[in-house]
């Protein structure tokens, strides 16, 4: 997350997490946060269902069927 902090908010750059937490976030900041927030929940997310995805493709074509 913290890439993603510093991507969208480069005058982060150099900083540690734990500097930064306990302050509240000046109004012109709490957009670009929100944003790399939201990419680092949307991220994992999105592979695992892309990795769903995928092993449906796994499934044998010649597998019994089950009754």
């Amino acid at each position: 997350m913290e890439n993603r902090i510093v991507a969208h908010l480069p005058q982060a750059a150099g900083h540690q997490v734990s500097e930064l937490a306990g302050s509240a976030l000046p109004e012109a900041l709490r957009a670009g946060f929100s944003a790399a927030r939201a990419d680092s929940v949307l991220a994992p997310a999105a592979v695992i269902l892309l990795g769903a995805v995928a092993s449906l493709f796994f499934q044998p074509a010649n597998a019994p069927t089950r009754r």
